[in-house]
């Protein structure tokens, strides 16, 4: 399963933003957040998170960063992207989640019964298919890999995905894809946990079941 570079400095931006954002609604705090875990906020004077006397509310300059859409993004999102896929071809199985930024959309890879990869865009919350299924162009090697992982699994994407949200609650997933490792048939999954740390995951094809969960950078 791919990874994307450069994805996990963007989720702990958002993840962080996430929990200041928590933070300042139940804390009232005044005036602009100024620094997110290494994301800045500048206002007119140039000075990081520095706020102008008297500033009217409405004044863009002075605003806190808007937290993106994509700090919505739920194992909930991920499970309704998954199966607005599955619903555009019968039959069909998810074998690929990837959660793309920028452009806060989920890419699903699907086999269909007559053995073809098809991909779809979905929207980040799950509830629309953006375009597709478009047929990928995977070699019969390629096809003839995943039904032999299909075919060993005993959980879908979405118990995989709600094994990692056992673990880590209110945790992000920004990619889910089945895999091998070894002899074994696995999920692979990366995921920001709620305090902003990014995981390499590797979720067992049993029912909650985790094999191994890694700290990026460690």
């Amino acid at each position: 399963m791919g990874r994307d570079v450069g994805w996990e400095n963007d989720w702990r931006c958002i993840v962080a933003k996430k929990v200041l954002v928590r933070a300042a609604a139940v804390l009232i705090v005044l005036g602009p957040v100024a620094i997110v875990g290494g994301c800045t906020d500048s206002s007119d004077d140039g000075q990081p998170g520095a706020a102008a006397s008297g500033s009217s509310a409405t004044d863009d300059s002075d605003a806190s960063t808007p937290v993106p859409a994509a700090v919505s993004t739920t194992v909930d999102d991920l499970v309704a992207a998954g199966r607005a896929a599955r619903a555009l071809i019968p039959g069909s199985i998810v074998v690929d989640l990837d959660h793309e930024l920028p452009g806060d959309y989920w890419e699903v890879e699907l086999l269909d019964p007559d053995g073809s990869v098809q991909e779809a865009k979905v929207s980040a919350d799950g509830s629309r298919v953006i375009e597709g299924p478009t047929p990928q162009a995977d070699s019969d090697a390629d096809v003839s890999q995943l039904r032999g992982l299909l075919a060993k699994a005993t959980v879908d994407f979405e118990a995989a995905a709600r094994t990692i949200e056992s673990r880590y609650p209110d945790s992000i997933i920004t990619e889910l894809g089945l895999d091998d490792s070894g002899d074994r048939v696995v999920w692979e999954a990366d995921v920001v946990d709620a305090d902003g740390t990014s995981h390499e995951m590797a979720v067992g094809a049993r029912p909650g079941e985790i094999l191994s969960d890694g700290v990026h950078g460690r």
